[in-house]
């Protein structure tokens, strides 16, 4: 008995209303899956540089961000994730955002 036979022999009957997707089809949608996560992510990215650019000097400080952090991402290439690049470069510092002082 081949392995398509065995399937065949083994498999639960399925209603005709179950439909089961290609392996085409499934591939065509995880690769669609994908294109509007990597949509997405670039949208929010830029709409987070556009936020951080309305920051001033302090509110950066806070972050661990400088103004001239902010001026290199908005000089990256478009595709290029400019918040991964921002991420980095206060790894890179080893710096941490600033806790507001509890009182207690």
């Amino acid at each position: 008995m081949s392995l398509g036979q065995f399937i065949v022999a083994t498999a639960v009957a399925l209603p005709s209303a179950v439909k089961i997707p290609s392996a085409a089809l499934l591939a065509k949608s995880v690769g669609l899956s994908a294109l509007a996560v990597g949509i997405l992510k670039f949208i929010r990215g830029r709409r987070d540089l556009r936020l951080l650019t309305q920051m001033d000097a302090h509110q950066l400080h806070d972050i661990g961000l400088t103004e001239a952090d902010i001026g290199y991402a908005r000089s990256l290439p478009f595709a290029q994730d400019p918040t991964a690049c921002l991420a980095r470069r206060v790894t890179e510092r080893g710096e941490r955002p600033s806790r507001p002082a509890r009182h207690g």
